[in-house]
């Protein structure tokens, strides 16, 4: 789960981008930005940590001349059996492991597309 709350004021000129690594988690369109204004945006996606550094890197700025504007971002964090269990319910932890396996795979393979295209640039 991921919130990014946008204040009162900002008229979309804030912008936020979630990073891992190179790999823009958030928006998934690499180039793309959130932005908002009053307004909280609210994405109830798994995204799946499976190496070194457990960190992401949120990118923000703001293209307004006059005011400063601040978000917040919260992201919640799945670490133990039991609290994955409780986003996937339904499910035996069996066949979680193994949609985790084939969805960890899936997201791999997007992040090295995207990750080969932004080398790619840098070369030519």
């Amino acid at each position: 789960m991921i919130e990014v709350d946008f204040p009162p004021g900002c008229c979309g000129l804030l912008h936020v981008q979630i990073f891992d690594g190179l790999y823009q988690v958030l928006p998934a369109s690499p180039g793309e930005s959130l932005n908002g204004d009053s307004s909280t945006l609210y994405f109830d996606d798994l995204y799946f940590k499976t190496r070194a550094p457990f960190e992401l890197t949120i990118r923000t700025w703001n293209n307004d001349d006059l005011w400063e504007h601040t978000t917040q971002v919260r992201i919640g964090v799945a670490v133990t059996r039991a609290e994955m269990s409780r986003y996937i319910p339904a499910m035996a932890y069996e066949d979680f492991e193994k949609l985790l396996a084939e969805t960890i795979s899936a997201q791999e393979a997007v992040k090295e597309a995207q990750i080969q295209a932004i080398l790619k640039g840098l070369t030519e």
